[in-house]
């Protein structure tokens, strides 16, 4: 079914997402807490066909209002699904509006992470660990999940 005109839903593995560009002294971004079982975000995918006959597939993931953990970071953060909605979300439900809330606080941790993370040109494993030197704030502080 199409969702709003946007395209059918779809479902996002997660691993870690970033509240945006970081600060001059970054905040940890919430991850995703690894669950006894998984967990998604809600998107939506569309097709286009060019003119010329190729395809231009996307994909977007829905943002709600920050729950009060994510708020302490940033105002925003994506739909994460618990899977038991998930059958609903892709499309077994008439009405999936329900679904679009902020997850429980402790379904995410928290931890500092270094200076790179806001840089686009960086993308390995080494963003995801603590940084020693930070001193982050209250709730912010969990220990990683690996």
């Amino acid at each position: 079914r199409a969702a709003g005109g946007a395209g059918p839903p779809a479902l996002g593995p997660p691993l870690v997402f970033s509240p945006g560009p970081a600060p001059p002294h970054p905040p940890p971004p919430p991850a995703p807490r690894p669950p006894p079982a998984p967990m998604a975000l809600a998107g939506l995918w569309e097709g286009w066909k060019a003119p010329d006959g190729t395809w231009l597939k996307t994909f977007c993931i829905i943002t709600t209002d920050a729950n009060e953990k994510q708020a302490l970071v940033h105002h925003r953060m994506p739909v994460i699904l618990a899977p038991e909605t998930w059958d609903a979300w892709l499309g077994e439900a008439p009405d999936v509006a329900a679904l679009l809330r902020p997850c429980p606080n402790d379904w995410l941790v928290a931890w500092p992470v270094g200076r790179r993370v806001g840089k686009v040109a960086e993308n390995d494993a080494g963003l995801l660990l603590r940084d020693p030197t930070a001193h982050p704030p209250r709730g912010l502080d969990d220990p990683p999940p690996f």
